[in-house]
């Protein structure tokens, strides 16, 4: 989406889905992200997948795979407004050589 001139936009999020081709999971890259010091999290678990929504009969045999494809080979990057350049390229780094390996 364009910022507008007027604005400035936080960029809230950073996705990263993996290709599956790599063999590598969401979860596997975020422990490997972790031992160099860089935080991050998995993609939200479908509404398909809340044990609450289990618990009250909903959501019930309900398959999803494209959101469980999400959820296995998605994850966020840290972000925020006050990230500079280094900080992107020490977040990046990492994350190219592990692609490569």
């Amino acid at each position: 989406m364009p910022v507008k001139p007027w604005a400035g936009s936080v960029y809230w999020m950073f996705a990263v889905e993996l290709d599956p081709d790599l063999h590598t999971t969401a979860l596997e890259m975020i422990v490997r992200l972790h031992h160099q010091g860089i935080g991050a999290r998995p993609f939200f678990l479908g509404l398909h997948a809340l044990p609450a929504l289990h618990e009250l009969g909903l959501c019930k045999n309900r398959a999803c795979p494209k959101t469980d494809f999400a959820n296995q080979f998605g994850f966020y990057l840290p972000s925020g407004p006050a990230l500079d350049e280094a900080t992107i390229i020490r977040i990046a780094e990492p994350i190219a050589v592990e692609l490569h390996r």
